[in-house]
């Protein structure tokens, strides 16, 4: 025996039993089953809802600062575009007090003119020399702005978009044709300014003449064929 201790080995009659022995292994084994998560660390379950309410807070505090950011911008963006809506009434009120200044400035000299022709004692072949030229200078003036009188002649077609019937008279042009120009229109740019004001024609005088006597004639022989 104490060649054994000597050696190191179990002597054999301290040695477990080998039904022993199993039921040690299983007894462990079934131990290590019922808790297979015992050498794992848990999650903190309590700790979840309070790092999920962090972060929403987080997150609620970033849009909220976005639509500062957002508010800001707008504003700056309608005041911006209000002053520029000023901006521009401002600059289409001089832009149109500049034209009428340019244009009345142009009309000053065809004022003097016609002043001067009413000072001067001359005749009337003068003062028609004088009217005429002060008319031509006026009609360079509107040639200049963009104006210009609308042709119109005897027998032209009327066409409602440049001209207004004022008066139907019977003649030897065709109807629905102008007979004559009573007042000159003028177009701005092709568009019309002003229409120009025109007789137009009804037809031959001698058709409408005879039209009227055939009737007055019918007219007249029904009573003696009466009596």
């Amino acid at each position: 025996m104490r060649g054994d201790a000597m050696s190191g080995e179990i002597p054999e009659e301290l040695k477990p039993s080998p039904d022993l022995t199993e039921k040690l292994r299983q007894t462990y084994l079934q131990h290590e089953s019922a808790s297979p998560g015992m050498e794992s660390t848990p999650e903190p379950e309590a700790e979840e809802p309070a790092a999920q309410h962090t972060a929403l807070e987080e997150e609620l505090a970033q849009l909220r600062q976005q639509y500062e950011e957002l508010r800001e911008q707008h504003l700056r963006l309608a005041a911006d575009f209000d002053n520029y809506r000023k901006r521009m009434l401002r600059e289409r009120e001089a832009w149109a007090e500049t034209l009428t200044e340019h244009l009345l400035r142009q009309l000053l000299p065809i004022a003097d003119q016609l002043e001067m022709a009413l000072q001067l004692e001359s005749s009337e072949e003068a003062l028609r020399r004088g009217v005429e030229l002060i008319y031509r200078n006026l009609m360079k003036l509107l040639e200049t702005l963009g104006v210009k009188p609308i042709d119109v002649s005897p027998g032209q077609p009327f066409d409602v978009y440049y001209h207004e019937a004022v008066l139907r008279l019977p003649s030897e042009l065709p109807e629905g044709t102008i007979v004559k120009e009573l007042q000159r229109g003028y177009l701005f740019r092709e568009r019309v300014l002003r229409h120009a004001r025109v007789a137009v024609s009804t037809g031959a005088q001698d058709d409408h003449h005879a039209s009227q006597q055939d009737q007055h004639d019918s007219a007249s022989a029904t009573p003696e064929a009466s009596s």
